[in-house]
């Protein structure tokens, strides 16, 4: 019995015995590998409970029944793990990046401008800003989520902004009580993992500030 050359798809044999056993192999292996769409690419040990039909990447250091399968395509099928190791080229969307990535014969990497309209790419859509380390910071310090502080003169007072609507902390309000000070400022460090394609290459960050001498 033979494959096919891509997919490695088996053959079914003009003598072959129990061709639906054959066939069947080859539809599952199609259903997995067609129109991916994985779960995870940052499990290294298969989850609890898999839905059938549920895909994910095997993320360094597979254990248990992924063990020796790193960067395989495991699909939970029937009750049973089935293991796909994709070629160069594959494309999947990986839910847990939110990002559609192809594969490039060693890793997967964001396809440029998936997700994305003239040329915009949206990081942390739905992210929420809690009250964390709502205090006063040094210079250097870390507030509400990891925001870096940077001033010259000072601690900067920190506090959260509500939205009137939903009542939900909106925004993050930065008070310098030296009236001496001359500069204040936040920074934030974005996850690598979804601009790994942007490597090199120039782009625009835009945001929203909103600065009052009162």
């Amino acid at each position: 019995m033979s494959n096919t050359t891509n997919l490695q798809l088996p053959f079914i044999d003009a003598n072959q015995n129990q061709k639906y056993v054959t066939h069947n192999e080859a539809l599952t292996a199609l259903d997995a590998l067609v129109m991916i769409d994985v779960v995870s690419n940052a499990l290294s040990a298969p989850p609890g409970s898999p839905a059938d039909g549920q895909r994910w990447i095997v993320a360094a250091g597979g254990s248990g029944a992924w063990s020796g399968k790193d960067g395989n395509i495991a699909a939970w099928q029937s009750g049973t793990w089935n293991f796909y190791f994709p070629n160069q080229g594959f494309v999947a969307y990986i839910a847990n990046l939110s990002t559609l990535c192809v594969y490039d014969g060693a890793n997967w990497n964001p396809v440029r401008g998936a997700g994305t309209a003239a040329g915009n790419r949206l990081l942390n859509a739905t992210f929420t800003l809690n009250q964390r380390s709502a205090t006063s910071a040094a210079s250097g310090a870390y507030g509400f989520d990891r925001w870096y502080v940077l001033t010259e003169t000072g601690n900067v007072n920190l506090s959260g902004l509500t939205d009137p609507e939903t009542g939900a902390i909106a925004g993050i309000r930065l008070t310098q009580p030296d009236a001496s000070a001359k500069r204040i400022g936040l920074g934030q460090a974005i996850e690598s993992a979804n601009l790994r394609d942007l490597r090199s290459a120039a782009a625009i960050l835009s945001g929203r500030a909103r600065l009052s001498v009162s």
